[in-house]
């Protein structure tokens, strides 16, 4: 028995070496640390990829930084890039043989010096590391300033293998150092000291899995340091003594990292844990210190002391034992709370407001355009429409309100705020007695139109629906008050009106028209006479409603300007016209002035095709903001966008040919392309005769997004130490997992919302030929909206999802769709729920359009979309789980824990649901249309 003992425990002892050896190692190091060291770095170099790094660098520069690729010295190196990199490889190779994988830069006052260790002898490895400089970059290069660079630098340079490692040293610049030789680094090595700051910071510091970084005090300098004044107030909340004193305690600064992009850990070693405690103490009374200061004499100081009340929780470090410790990730998580509330209260409040205001777009346009048909012209240049069910002015401020309070608390209750929103509370009641005066005679919505058919009522005012009766003896037009009221506060408002307005009732509606123009000098009576007159069939006297509908020109493509605002309680449709056109034109041309640019000017014609109808909508309850240009034909707006490109080009020959002279080809390359990544969003997207601006569909925004290089990280066993912590490190990966995976969902479901706004219904679960053949899946149709338009433009949709030419992009499958869990896989683990009754009904036949939001009767926020399914080819159309198939949330494949999963409902709203949930219940959110109340646990 005591043998076995004795083996195992000889076994764990190997086991445990072996773990230690892939770790750094202070004695790796430590007899070429000199008393003038102060930062030493640590990089294992096994955990960077170099190829996939080198790919994804060039994909992203050939889209984000085509100009600074396509420069010469750029080019030069990118067409030998791939040597370089796989030599590079050679070379890393060779490190990781020779020394498990780390390397060390150790600098101070005497130079610096990079050290490979030597644990394992290897005669081939050695050679390539100890020719590095004769050979690199491995690669033939022609800029002589890159040559001289490379010169300069190896003049300085002594290589040299010890025992224990092979040396790279650089002396600092001085005198008899500026050529490398033996003696220089011969005198380096004489310095060697034991550092017990950096021996305790490879004691206690957290290791990153690529690189750490070391900050020491040099030991000839720490005593200037701590006697060294640094201007102190006499108000410090802390004595000299005290700040020297932790100075002097400081035994290292430690930045380490688990990835090349990734923000790391910062952590400050001290000498003893009370030490360690003082020292935080310290940095709270500074920051309550720094606070009081800040606040006391600002103008707005509740202001500045909920931000600092932000921030600072945010920035402080903790302590464990001796060490403080920062962790950025965790630091911007712990501030983005409040912040995520304040957005999280308005989208709650949008939410509920989308779910209460719904409309279908389409049916909600013909309504309006049969509305609107009585009163447009050929010659309407403005309609702008106000829904009255929308405008809550009192929910709004409570939204905001309540959002608010979660950021900035003092703020909110603070005299000057709350004096301030008093303030709107007077305007906020009369316009609530306004509107409910309004809505009491059946008012729903208003509209305003600016019609150049008369100019003597070039404006009018319409509130359809509404019936009064006319006031006795006012010649057949009304009084504000018929409408109003005539007392208390609105009295005042009402004489205001009648002074400014005449009001009359014309096609079971009330109108105002302003006294404007000759009008402003006219009677009321013969006022509204005129207009009457003017809108009486048989009236076809030049300038005339009547004279102008005789044209017989279809005025239907307004309603298509209307369907685009159908959802927003605000909106305005221009039609443009030689007026606007040339004040359009004019505009162009102060902009020319201003901006110093020479910007084409294009005709009045070509503004009138290009720019026929321009429709605006905001609102504020779904917090939507749509701009889009209507032009008169697919031809006009593709001149239209060729005119935007052309103005982003002129913009960029101008910037160049102001650059200044002296600057070098690659740096103005550079800057051409910063400021061209900034005008790409001056041209719009155009789908047929549609313009409009998302950002989400930038093509340069998006590569940038995707292919910023996350290296594959090849990290070997982690120590005992390590090992401790593998369950709060799994834990952790496992929420920020979870957390990638709910934000997938969310891009998802934005998506699907934007395809329903752009063709007032979802994305069908896939698509069928005419014989009912399944063709292409809905990811492939939702792919515009993922920004993914390149990738849809390349996939042929006639043909099946299989074919010959669709097979080159199965392992293309968008990151949104794709496990987080395994990234290596390329299938997609999303789908849609498919079946009678469900978001996603079967497809029988080619051209079958999807659900309207509309039609989701049970509500957008109780009605699942999107569930977790077992992998399959993103672009397969028949993958998606069957509505049959989930009779129980137990039968939900997912990549992630056993006990939730994230589902994404109709709102785009994710949540995850237990396994537990009542069966009943679950199949009740996987319908539609069933009516049944739903309970989620």
């Amino acid at each position: 028995m005591k043998r076995l003992i004795y083996a195992l425990g000889a076994f764990a002892l190997l086991w445990a070496s072996a773990l230690f050896a892939a770790q750094p190692e202070f004695l790796d190091v430590a007899s070429f640390l000199t008393k003038e060291t102060f930062y030493l770095s640590c990089v294992n170099v096994e955990a960077v990829n170099f190829p996939e790094i080198l790919t994804k660098a060039k994909e992203t520069g050939e889209v984000v930084f085509p100009n600074l690729t396509a420069e010469p010295v750029v080019q030069g190196l990118l067409s030998q890039a791939d040597a370089f990199t796989k030599a590079l490889q050679v070379r890393r190779d060779a490190v990781v043989k020779l020394s498990g994988g780390c390397v060390y830069v150790a600098a101070g006052m005497d130079g610096t010096c990079w050290i490979v260790p030597v644990k394992n002898a290897d005669e081939e490895a050695e050679k390539l590391l100890m020719n590095l400089p004769a050979e690199f970059p491995f690669v033939e290069i022609e800029n002589e300033k890159l040559m001289e660079a490379r010169a300069r630098f190896l003049e300085k340079l002594t290589v040299m293998k010890t025992s224990k490692a092979i040396l790279f040293f650089v002396p600092l610049a001085g005198d008899g150092k500026s050529e490398g030789s033996a003696e220089n680094i011969t005198e380096y090595l004489k310095g060697a000291a034991l550092r017990q700051d950096f021996a305790e910071g490879f004691q206690k510091a957290r290791f990153g899995k690529v690189s750490t970084i070391l900050w020491g005090f040099p030991l000839t300098t720490r005593d200037e340091i701590a006697k060294r004044g640094f201007g102190f107030a006499d108000d410090l909340p802390f004595t000299k003594e005290e700040f020297y004193e932790i100075v002097d305690s400081a035994r290292c600064v430690v930045l380490s990292s688990d990835s090349l992009w990734g923000l790391g850990t910062a952590q400050v070693i001290f000498d003893s844990e009370k030490t360690a405690k003082a020292t935080l103490s310290l940095l709270e009374k500074y920051s309550g210190w720094l606070r009081e200061k800040l606040t006391r004499d600002a103008e707005n100081a509740e202001v500045v002391n909920d931000l600092l009340s932000w921030l600072f929780p945010a920035v402080m470090p903790e302590q464990n034992g001796s060490v403080l410790t920062l962790e950025p990730n965790a630091a911007l998580e712990k501030a983005a709370v409040p912040v995520n509330a304040l957005f999280g209260e308005l989208a709650r409040f949008q939410a509920s407001q989308r779910e209460k205001f719904r409309v279908d777009a389409k049916e909600e346009a013909d309504r309006q355009y049969k509305e609107l048909k009585k009163w447009i012209t050929p010659n309407t240049a403005l309609i702008v429409r106000l829904d009255l069910e929308k405008v809550t002015p009192d929910q709004w401020f409570m939204a905001l309100e309540n959002a608010a309070k979660t950021l900035l608390p003092e703020t909110m209750t603070s005299e000057k705020v709350r004096a301030a929103l008093g303030l709107t509370v007077p305007g906020r009641r009369i316009t609530e007695t306004v509107l409910s005066a309004m809505k009491a005679h059946g008012a729903k919505e208003v509209y305003a139109i600016l019609d150049y058919s008369n100019f003597e009522f070039l404006v009018q005012i319409w509130l359809p629906g509404v019936t009064l009766k006319e006031g006795t003896g006012n010649e057949g037009f009304l009084m504000a008050a018929d409408l109003l009221g005539n007392a208390g506060e609105m009295k005042p408002l009402a004489d205001a009106i009648d002074q400014n307005f005449v009001m009359g009732q014309r096609y079971e509606s009330v109108v105002l028209l302003p006294k404007i123009g000759r009008a402003a000098s006219m009677e009321s009576g013969r006022i509204w006479k005129d207009f009457v007159f003017s809108q009486a069939p048989g009236n076809d006297f030049p300038g005339s409603r009547t004279s102008a509908l005789m044209s017989g020109k279809d005025l239907s493509y307004f309603r298509d300007a209307l369907e685009l605002n159908a959802q927003c309680g605000i909106s305005a449709v221009l039609q443009m016209n030689p007026i606007f056109a040339e004040i359009l034109q004019q505009g162009i041309r102060n902009g020319r002035e201003n901006l110093g640019v020479k910007l084409s000017i294009p005709s009045k014609q070509f503004i009138e095709d290009g720019l026929n109808l321009v429709a605006l909508g905001v609102d504020p309850n779904l917090g939507l903001f749509r701009f889009n240009i209507l032009a008169k034909s697919k031809k006009s707006a593709g001149k239209m966008v060729k005119l935007f490109e052309l103005w982003k080009q002129q913009i960029e020959e101008e910037l160049k040919e102001g650059a200044p002279e002296d600057i070098s080809p690659t740096y103005a390359a550079f800057g051409l392309d910063f400021t061209d990544f900034f005008l790409s969003f001056l041209v719009p997207v155009r789908e047929g005769n549609r313009l409009y601006w998302d950002i989400s569909q930038n093509e340069r925004l998006n590569k940038l997004r995707e292919n910023v290089p996350a290296p594959v990280l090849k990290v070997g066993g982690a120590g005992v130490l390590v090992g401790l912590l593998v369950p709060a490190v799994q834990k952790a990966r496992w929420a920020a997992r979870t957390n990638q995976t709910v934000n997938n969902y969310r891009e998802i479901g934005l998506a699907m919302l934007n395809h329903e706004a752009a063709f007032r219904a979802l994305p069908t679960a896939y698509t069928v030929d005419e014989d009912g053949k399944p063709l292409h899946s809905w990811r492939v149709l939702i792919l515009p909206f993922l920004g993914e338009r390149e990738l849809y433009g390349k996939i042929r949709l006639d043909e099946p999802w299989d074919s010959e030419w669709n097979r080159q992009f199965h392992d293309q499958c968008p990151k949104v769709y794709q496990s987080v869990f395994n990234p290596s896989k390329t299938d997609a683990v999303v789908g849609v729920v498919v079946g009678d009754g469900t978001m996603f009904p079967p497809v029988t036949k080619k051209g079958q359009k999807g659900v309207s939001l509309a039609n989701v009767t049970d509500g957008l926020s109780n009605t699942i979309m999107v569930v977790p399914c077992k992998p399959v080819c993103w672009m397969d159309p028949t993958g998606d789980p069957k509505v049959g198939d989930l009779q129980s949330p137990e039968d939900v494949v997912y990549d992630g824990t056993k006990e939730t999963f994230p589902v994404l409902f109709g709102d785009a709203s994710v949540r995850m649901i237990s396994v537990t949930i009542d069966p009943a219940n679950w199949i009740n959110l996987l319908l539609r249309n069933d009516g049944k109340a739903v309970l989620i646990e």
